[in-house]
């Protein structure tokens, strides 16, 4: 399945914004539109973003072409995450793994019932909230790009779950 540059062109490179490169490097996890998103193809879903007139490559980002303010939500800094072939589904297998581990040896449930498995960007989930409300999960996104890799997504989710809290099994 490639629907992740449904073409199968090479993924596009953008010019972004230097407030944008900026703002990335600092930790913000997100592309607002300005003038230089008019330019971002509708159609992929990753895109390479680079710094303008240069060929340097700054970051991998997630196309969110439908959403009313943010264009793009960063997936990641690391260039060793769009050289070669991008294997989204593995990151976010790891992704979702690796904040559900976390809330597992936090050990919350001896504490409370309810609390976040997956808190968006501070999991390097961008726009992905799931909360575990007492012996349901809630999932919420609010990055539109969510609902392309939706079943995907729930699939990893359900799997990873099972083996961070086998209780609920």
């Amino acid at each position: 399945m490639n629907f992740f540059n449904p073409t199968g062109a090479k993924i596009s490179r953008v010019n972004l914004h230097p407030a944008s490169i900026k703002y990335l490097k600092l930790g913000h996890p997100w592309i607002t539109e300005d003038s230089f998103t008019k330019h971002f193809p509708k159609d992929q879903f990753f895109l390479i973003g680079k710094e303008d007139k240069s060929p340097k490559e700054v970051a991998l980002l997630i196309n969110d072409p439908d959403h009313k303010n943010v264009k793009a939500r960063l997936w990641s800094l690391n260039p060793n995450d769009w050289n070669g072939t991008i294997d989204f589904l593995s990151q976010l297998k790891n992704r979702i793994e690796i904040a559900l581990s976390k809330r597992e040896k936090m050990n919350l449930l001896s504490e409370r019932e309810n609390f976040y498995l997956i808190n968006a960007e501070s999991d390097q989930l961008p726009g992905l909230i799931v909360l575990l409300l007492k012996n349901q999960l809630f999932i919420q996104y609010y990055a539109l790009f969510w609902k392309k890799v939706e079943v995907e997504m729930l699939a990893i989710l359900h799997a990873e779950f099972k083996n961070a809290f086998p209780k609920f099994t």
